[in-house]
C-alpha cells in the first residue's frame, strides 16, 4: 500500500510538472507570435489562425492533464492511511499482581456527617477496567476527587490503594495542561530527565512532528491536540491507575479513534466515568458501577 502511495504521488508530481511546462510553453509561443506580427513575419489573418490552433492544442493538453491529476487525487484519497498513535507505556516492576484500589463501606461528602454518596465498596487490580455512571450532580466527580486525594472531600470507611502521585487523571477540560506552556515544555515538565531528542521522539508518536506544532502553547491547541498532549503526558510517566472523566464528550471522530488506540495499549488499571456506550464497548469494559439516589452499587 505504501508503495502504491509512493507511485501515485510520483505520478501526480509528474503531471503537475508537465502542466507547468505546458503553461510556460504556451506563454512563450504566444510571445513569439506577437513578435512575429510586430516584425510582419505573419499576416494578421495567418496570425489569428495560428493563435486559434495553438489555443486548441494548449486547451486539450491542459484539459487532459487536469483530468489525469483529478483521477490521481481520487486514487490517493482512496488509499489514504489514517495516522496511528503508537505509544510506549512502562509500569514499575511488581505492579502486575497489585490491588490498585480497595474501598469498603466508603462514603464521600463535603460536610462532616452529611455524605453525598454512600455504600462505596469495590476493588480494582492492575490491568483491570471499571466504569462509573450516574446522573449529573449524583456525586461521580466527588468520588474521583476522593480517589485523587482532594483534601476538600471528607471520606469514611476503609480506603486503600496507590498514592495520588501514582494516579493519572484525564478530564474533558484537560485540567492537567498549563495554558501558557508549550507542547515541548509540557512533556519536559513531566519527565525532566529526558533529553530533547527523546522528548521530540515521544511527541512524534503522538503526531506532534513539526517544529511549529511542538512549540505551540497549550492555549493555541485544538481540542483534539489537547487530548493527544494529555495522553502523551500519561504515556511519558505511566501511572498505575488512570482515571478518565467524560473524555469523549467534546472530541471529533478522528481524535476519538486516537484515544481508543492509546487506551487499549495502556497496561495499568482504568477507572472511567462515561455515558458513551459505544466507547465503553470498544474499550471492552464490563465492570460497571452506578450512583443512584446517593447510593453506590454494582450495575447489573
Amino acid at each position: 500500500l505504501e508503495d502504491q502511495l509512493f507511485q501515485l504521488n510520483k505520478q501526480k508530481k509528474g503531471v503537475h510538472q508537465s502542466l507547468m511546462k505546458e503553461q510556460k510553453r504556451a506563454a512563450q509561443s504566444k510571445k513569439k507570435g506577437l513578435k512575429n506580427i510586430r516584425e510582419k513575419k505573419w499576416t494578421p489573418l495567418a496570425a489569428g489562425q495560428k493563435t486559434m490552433d495553438a489555443e486548441k492544442v494548449t486547451g486539450k493538453r491542459t484539459s487532459d492533464m487536469s483530468e489525469k491529476s483529478a483521477k490521481l487525487r481520487e486514487q490517493l484519497s482512496d488509499l489514504y492511511i489514517e495516522e496511528e498513535i503508537l505509544p510506549t507505556f512502562s509500569l514499575p516492576a511488581g505492579v502486575s499482581n497489585k490491588t490498585v484500589i480497595s474501598i469498603m463501606q466508603g462514603t464521600v461528602g463535603y460536610q462532616e456527617g452529611k455524605p453525598l454518596v454512600t455504600g462505596i465498596s469495590f476493588s480494582l487490580g492492575a490491568g483491570e477496567r471499571a466504569v462509573l455512571s450516574g446522573d449529573n450532580g449524583s456525586g461521580k466527580s466527588t468520588v474521583v476527587k476522593a480517589l485523587l486525594g482532594n483534601k476538600e472531600v471528607i471520606t469514611t470507611g476503609i480506603w486503600s490503594g496507590v498514592k495520588s502521585e501514582q494516579i493519572g487523571y484525564l478530564d474533558q477540560n484537560y485540567g492537567t495542561l498549563k495554558q501558557d506552556t508549550t507542547v515541548f515544555e509540557t512533556i519536559k515538565d513531566a519527565v525532566f530527565e529526558w533529553d530533547d531528542k527523546k522528548i521530540r521522539s515521544h511527541l512524534n508518536d503522538f503526531l506532534f512532528r513539526k517544529n511549529e506544532e511542538v512549540q505551540k502553547t497549550v492555549k493555541m491547541l485544538s481540542g483534539g491536540e489537547r487530548v493527544r498532549l494529555c495522553l502523551a503526558q500519561i504515556a511519558a510517566k505511566t501511572p498505575e491507575l488512570l482515571i478518565l472523566d467524560e473524555i469523549t464528550n467534546n472530541i471529533d471522530l478522528e481524535t476519538r479513534e486516537h484515544v481508543i488506540q492509546v487506551l487499549k495499549k495502556y497496561p495499568g488499571a482504568l477507572f472511567v466515568i462515561s455515558h458513551d456506550q459505544d466507547f465503553l464497548d470498544q474499550m471492552d469494559i464490563t465492570d460497571c458501577y452506578e450512583i443512584k439516589n446517593g447510593i453506590f452499587s454494582f450495575k447489573v
